[in-house]
């Protein structure tokens, strides 16, 4: 990705941002790496029917504390959904669902995704993106 971010504005996301979301959350200050970037407002297009904003998404090779490097993530509540496009490496995103009954989760599934591949996220929809390479920056 030889220019990542031109005209959006760079939000870093360090591991102890993904505290909440990693099987293990302690490690020491030394470990604390950026896990991920995220390019806040690279492009919007504007139409009759509303605004469409477009972000990129850096998750860098690596492994904490037994874990790929990976996104917080986030869900997707008020009916919007989005779309993303793998531009390098490959990634695995993790969607699921909520239960009727507070912390059970109704649907669950796993989308690997290579270069050129889209992966579009539901309303309603949680879901995080994993680095599936240690090595290799997506």
């Amino acid at each position: 990705m030889e220019i990542f971010c031109q005209v959006g504005k760079i939000h870093n996301k360090k591991l102890s941002d993904l505290s909440g979301v990693l099987r293990d959350p302690f490690f020491t200050p030394e470990q604390d790496k950026i896990a991920y970037d995220v390019c806040r407002g690279e492009n919007k297009k504007t139409s009759g029917r509303g605004e469409l904003q477009y972000d990129l998404t850096k998750i860098y090779p690596g492994v904490a504390v037994g874990e790929l490097y990976k996104t917080a993530g986030h869900y997707h509540s008020g009916g919007y959904a989005e779309l993303f496009e793998v531009i390098e490496g490959e990634l695995i995103t993790i969607l699921q669902k909520d239960g009727q009954a507070e912390g059970d989760i109704s649907e669950a599934y796993a989308i690997k995704a290579k270069v050129g591949d889209k992966v579009i996220i539901l309303p309603d929809y949680g879901f995080c993106s994993i680095n599936s390479s240690a090595e290799k920056e997506l």
